[in-house]
């Protein structure tokens, strides 16, 4: 590695010790209680998306890919949301998966609407990518 002397790069554990405790409390307040909800927000539909699906006939095979294209999101925007977050700071990239997690969680409220099966599970699995 080459690295100029007037360079220096700070390690993780350098950064946390640069904060004081009320700015580390509140850090990791704040990345819990995004953690916690996210996460209820993933299994809240979770319990009723089987039956809604044998409802409309939807196989199976892709029930079990609209239940697990969540993890599949998560691990491919972790990377370009986490270079993200080295460009633009925490704060905004937050708020921007936020709301991207809101819209997609908006758009499946409208699924009942949706009438084509093939329509209905390309939709789902999307809005479900999203929300990763």
């Amino acid at each position: 590695y080459f690295i100029q002397s007037n360079l220096r790069i700070m390690s993780m554990s350098e950064s946390v010790h640069n904060l004081n405790r009320a700015q580390l409390i509140y850090t990791f307040t704040v990345i819990i209680v995004v953690v916690a909800v996210t996460f209820f927000l993933y299994s809240l539909p979770a319990p009723f998306l089987p039956s809604y699906h044998e409802q409309r006939n939807v196989t199976t095979l892709w029930d079990g890919v609209v239940m697990g294209i969540v993890p599949v999101g998560f691990a491919v925007a972790c990377i370009p949301v986490g270079q993200l977050m080295q460009y633009f700071n925490f704060k905004p990239v937050m708020i921007a998966s936020s709301i991207v997690l809101g819209a997609s969680y908006i758009l499946n409220s409208f699924f009942n609407r949706i009438t084509n099966n093939t329509v209905y599970i390309t939709v789902s699995i999307i809005c479900r990518a999203l929300s990763g």
